[in-house]
């Protein structure tokens, strides 16, 4: 799938364009690609996703990513795996924008744009 023929979704973010790569019927994984913009942010508050893995790749610019106790700095190359039931948040503080890809284990999103 090119990525412009990706269903373009909203997950609540602020400052981005994200894109669904795996079929809405996939249940088992569910992989995302979120373009953001300088100062693009998961919201104010810090949240949860039902799943239970959450793996992050940095394709390009920076993130950080917030937890109830850490911060953790990402750059081009990095990769961060969590729970999604870990209450975090994340925010582009680079100053270009950035290319993310989102794997969740399970799937936790079928919802339309």
């Amino acid at each position: 799938m090119h990525i412009e023929d990706a269903p373009r979704i909203n997950l609540g973010g602020r400052g981005l364009v994200e894109r669904m790569l795996t079929p809405r019927s996939q249940s088992r994984v569910q992989v995302l690609r979120s373009f953001l913009d300088v100062g693009a942010s998961g919201g104010d508050d810090l949240y949860t996703i039902n799943c239970d893995v959450e793996v992050l790749h940095v394709l390009a610019g920076e993130l950080e990513v917030l937890f109830t106790n850490r911060t953790v700095v990402m750059a081009a190359g990095d990769t961060l795996t969590f729970s999604g039931r870990e209450p975090h948040n994340w925010r582009n503080t680079g100053s270009t924008s950035a290319d993310i890809i989102w794997t969740l284990v399970p799937a936790a999103w079928s919802g339309s744009s």
